[in-house]
């Protein structure tokens, strides 16, 4: 529960952060707070609810990021469609085999720190997917082509 509500409102916050300097860096630094709630379920368990209110944080804001960026790195509705329809399509996919990776490494391990080690790895790597997307470019941008020099 405490993680849904906490997802509402890191999401109702994103676009009012998506402003000015934080543009660039904003997709790679909302990741954070999900990874330190992965570390901190591993170091100090009994601060669940302060991980579970970060994890919403992370994941409400991060969400709206990513819905964020697909509008704005394309210049056509065609675009825009083409790129979300891919995104979401390959991202639910890969979401799919989460829980089931996941399970498996808890049944695996017999602990939760493994399975919370894969979660920080995929929050790392969130991270640099965000600074990669957070670049000041378009999708589909069609190249000039010039005629040879000479």
């Amino acid at each position: 529960m405490v993680i849904q509500i906490v997802c509402v409102a890191g999401s109702a916050a994103t676009p009012a952060l998506y402003r000015g300097r934080l543009v660039r860096w904003l997709p790679a630094v909302l990741p954070v707070p999900l990874l330190v709630a992965c570390v901190g379920i591993i170091v100090a368990p009994s601060l669940i609810v302060l991980w579970a209110a970060m994890t919403g944080l992370g994941l409400g804001a991060t969400f709206t990021m990513s819905i964020t960026l697909i509008a704005v790195r394309t210049r056509t509705h065609g675009d825009a469609s083409a790129l979300s329809g891919m995104a979401q399509s390959a991202g639910y996919t890969l979401a799919a085999a989460g829980p089931i990776l996941f399970g498996w490494l808890l049944a695996a391990s017999g602990g939760w720190t493994l399975p919370m080690l894969l979660l920080t790895a995929i929050g790392a790597a969130q991270v640099v997917a965000g600074a990669l997307a957070g670049r000041p470019r378009r999708l589909f941008e069609r190249a000039t082509v010039r005629p040879p020099a000479g």
